[in-house]
């Protein structure tokens, strides 16, 4: 299992995403092959649910027909796998020990929504919540690959991942100027092993 969040700089002057409510959750199997006590090659195959949370600012108000506070996000399922080399280190045995691991992953989309919703505020009794969600979302590019470094002990794990691909198509980022969300992740890995 692993519990991921975007961090660095976002491309373009698009809305901002919510650092702290965006997160991707990965959950998995892994194969580890070992070549001798301290080089593995291995690989997994994963489920990643990812959520995009935008920033509410003086961007996200309407005031026509009248003062609201729009929420916007993006959600999307996915499948995937990676390959990685592993290095061991330290003191060894018949358990998983310390270790680190270089590689890539690959996933594709399998669902994708995004969310928009209106609320008025607390004295406003016009009307309580207005929310759309679109599916299967064209302009979200369905595939993504990018490199993985990961800092391993025991079942707990530390990882980054660079993003090489765009998160949108290059007909949507031409009816604009180019946006993309942080292409950097890092976060923890729980393994669900002796």
């Amino acid at each position: 299992m692993a519990y991921g969040i975007p961090v660095g700089k976002m491309e373009g002057n698009g809305p901002k995403i919510n650092y702290y409510k965006s997160s991707r959750f990965n959950l998995g199997i892994r194969y580890k092959l070992k070549l001798s006590n301290y080089i593995s090659l291995g690989s997994d195959f994963n489920w990643n649910f990812a959520e995009y949370v935008f920033l509410e600012d003086e961007t996200s108000i309407k005031t026509a027909p009248e003062y609201s506070i729009i929420k916007e996000k993006i959600k999307y399922n996915s499948l995937g796998t990676e390959l990685f080399f592993r290095i061991n280190f330290g003191k060894r045995g018949n358990i998983v020990g310390n270790y680190i691991d270089l590689g890539a992953y690959y996933s594709y989309e399998i669902q994708s929504k995004y969310y928009f919703s209106e609320k008025p505020p607390k004295n406003t009794t016009s009307y309580k919540k207005i929310k759309t969600v679109y599916k299967s979302l064209s302009y979200l590019n369905p595939a993504e690959y990018g490199l993985l470094l990961r800092f391993g002990v025991q079942r707990y794990a530390l990882f980054m991942a660079y993003r090489l691909t765009d998160n949108f198509k290059v007909p949507f980022r031409d009816s604009d100027e180019k946006y993309e969300m942080p292409r950097y992740e890092i976060g923890i890995q729980l393994g669900l092993h002796k």
